[in-house]
């Protein structure tokens, strides 16, 4: 992934819940067919699949009417067989086989030699925003008790007491109940001023990379360019590059001027007339 597309500084939270559940809503945005049950598989992963922010992110689609059933199901530790890792090696093997060097080049291989994979510049899509859902679901939606020792995880809306996620272990087995609502040990005139107190989602910033990991990627990386494009990735580092920090020249230190001398003070006795001068005779 472009770091230029990242969020925060350098890529610091491209793997983190809301670079996750960001890129989640984009796809589900661009192929809606009109589905009302959805089925997922994700990677055992606590840090960015399976979380509190990720549930409260699907409970919140089938509380706005969105989808009727959700399931998650996590692949158990240990596992060697993903749909997604094939990918992972088409990749590999595009690398291995074509001389790609810039971001653009990268973009249009893969979507000429991937024909299941969609490839864009985050500039170049208009609906395409990072979005802060764990702000937004950390207030909306509670934690969900044992939710690391679960792998297979179903959520459906009831009438009357609203989104309910059901998880086990094993499927066919004993399964924990949980409401996936905010507050919910509260009263009701509780609950309904925390809500209205809940902001939207907010839009996060892409961050760029830092002036310092734009002399990394001229110093490690560009052994590894073609020699022929080195000029063009030097250029493609040094433009998105921050701008150094202006530095303020210490002007030059003089010698102090010699203090001025001291202006005689003015009496403040009477004036008395001198005499006048005596004249020569003749």
């Amino acid at each position: 992934m472009n770091e230029l597309n990242c969020i925060d500084l350098d890529g610091k939270y491209s793997h983190g819940p809301n670079s996750v559940l960001s890129m989640l809503d984009f796809f589900l945005k661009q192929s809606d067919n009109g589905e009302r049950n959805l089925c997922i598989y994700a990677d055992n992963c606590t840090g960015q699949n399976k979380n509190r922010f990720t549930m409260g992110c699907l409970a919140h689609l089938i509380k706005t009417g969105r989808y009727d059933t959700i399931e998650i199901h996590f692949l158990p530790p240990g596992h060697t067989k993903f749909s997604p890792y094939a990918f992972f090696g088409l990749l590999k093997r595009i690398f291995r086989r074509f001389s790609i060097d810039r971001p653009d080049e990268m973009k249009t291989e893969i979507a000429t030699k991937a024909a299941s994979s969609h490839t864009f510049d985050k500039d170049d899509e208009p609906e395409w925003i990072w979005k802060d859902i764990n702000t937004f679901a950390e207030d909306r939606y509670e934690s969900v008790p044992g939710i690391n020792g679960s792998y297979h995880f179903k959520l459906h809306r009831d009438e009357e007491r609203g989104v309910i996620l059901r998880h086990c272990a094993k499927e066919g087995g004993p399964t924990t109940e949980v409401l996936m609502e905010a507050a919910k040990n509260k009263t009701s005139i509780v609950r309904t001023r925390k809500l209205v107190r809940q902001a939207p989602v907010k839009v996060l910033e892409t961050g760029g990379f830092s002036a310092t990991r734009a002399k990394e990627l001229l110093k490690q990386l560009l052994e590894y360019v073609t020699y022929n494009k080195q000029d063009e990735w030097r250029k493609f580092i040094t433009t998105n590059a921050p701008a150094p920090p202006s530095v303020a020249v210490p002007k030059r230190r003089t010698a102090p001027a010699p203090p001025n001398p001291p202006m005689p003070r003015p009496s403040l006795q009477p004036s008395v007339p001198a005499p006048p001068k005596r004249q020569r005779k003749k």
